[in-house]
């Protein structure tokens, strides 16, 4: 935390964001990032940092893709976010951030100081499992001082009898689906 990544603009925070989500690159996952700079992510299609993957092949290799480190806002805005999918693949996350989860050393990740305004996270996909602005999910994570602004919509179904593989859809303003003591 002592030498964080610095982050002042878009194209950074996108970098951030492939960086994290590169299974073979653990190390990025698991930084400190503080940003430097408000910014303005100007409406451009956005994917989140760090995935989760819903199917049984793919749980284990998921963990790898979420975001277990630490991310301070800084004070700064990030405004206009915006996520429309229709996507068909195991992607079931979304937000600013996907999936965010303690580390290994199971030491919880840490979001905070940081406000996202005119936000638009929307799927047309039925199989969304969490949709939120500042996360889709998080597990053992301390979200501190984070505030958002904006909607969150999509199509939407539920887990049934007939169809047990769907998950369940988990919406929200800020996160999407919160458990396992996440403290906000």
């Amino acid at each position: 935390e002592a030498e964080p990544y610095l982050i002042a603009t878009a194209s950074q925070l996108a970098y951030m964001a492939k960086m994290v989500n590169t299974k073979d690159d653990v190390h990025h996952s698991y930084a400190h990032y503080k940003l430097t700079s408000d910014i303005d992510l100007n409406n451009i299609p956005w994917t989140p940092i760090g995935t989760f993957y819903y199917g049984s092949s793919m749980r284990k290799a998921s963990l790898n893709m979420a975001f277990c480190g630490y991310f301070d806002g800084n004070g700064k805005t990030i405004s206009n976010l915006k996520i429309t999918t229709s996507e068909t693949s195991y992607h079931k996350i979304f937000g600013l951030f996907g999936r965010v989860n303690q580390n290994d050393s199971e030491v919880r990740s840490a979001i905070k100081n940081l406000t996202i305004v005119n936000a638009d996270v929307s799927s047309s996909n039925s199989e969304v499992a969490g949709i939120g602005i500042l996360a889709g999910q998080t597990y053992m994570t301390n979200i501190e001082n984070c505030r958002v602004s904006g909607k969150v919509g999509g199509g939407c179904s539920i887990t049934s009898a007939s169809n047990p593989n769907l998950p369940t859809l988990y919406a929200g303003g800020l996160i999407g689906r919160s458990y396992s003591a996440t403290n906000v």
